[in-house]
């Protein structure tokens, strides 16, 4: 999915990822700030460089909280992975886009949760680099990097 037609589809860019020499961390966009406060959110870590999505992600927490998890890279085997994978890339390399599931959509009784079913469907279709588990050469290439150190 190209990013254009992640825009189309109402994900707003709001951060990048950045290292310095306090380690990871996300910039905040001009006037995106609140964006990080909202409840309930669909996630894309998208590399504009060479358009595509790297990871698709969604939380009930507010994304400042789900994203201090990637910052320490700590706790979860999936905040160590994407911690690992964002120190990796290049700082301002990856953009953070979100899409707000301030819309209440029911079925009957029961409330849906939009950001949990497009999660699942842009990861079967579009399948991003760093959702699921690593491939087999990944893994080889984590090994013998870490031999080398």
């Amino acid at each position: 999915m190209k990013y254009e037609q992640l825009i189309d589809l109402n994900f707003t860019k709001i951060g990048c990822w950045i290292t310095d020499v306090d380690g990871l961390n996300y910039k905040v966009f001009e006037n995106k700030s609140n964006e990080f406060e909202i409840d309930n959110s669909l996630y894309i870590f998208f590399d504009k460089e060479n358009d595509r999505i790297l990871y698709v992600g969604k939380t009930t927490q507010t994304l400042k909280k789900r994203f201090y998890g990637y910052i320490r890279g700590n706790g979860q085997s999936t905040n160590s992975k994407i911690h690992n994978k964002l120190v990796k890339e290049r700082s301002g390399k990856i953009l953070i886009l979100s899409l707000n599931d301030d819309l209440p959509f029911n079925w009957g009784i029961y409330n849906i949760n939009l950001a949990a079913g497009l999660e699942d469907s842009i990861i079967e279709i579009e399948n991003p680099l760093w959702n699921g588990k690593c491939s087999e050469t990944e893994i080889h290439e984590e090994f013998s990097n870490e031999d080398n150190s």
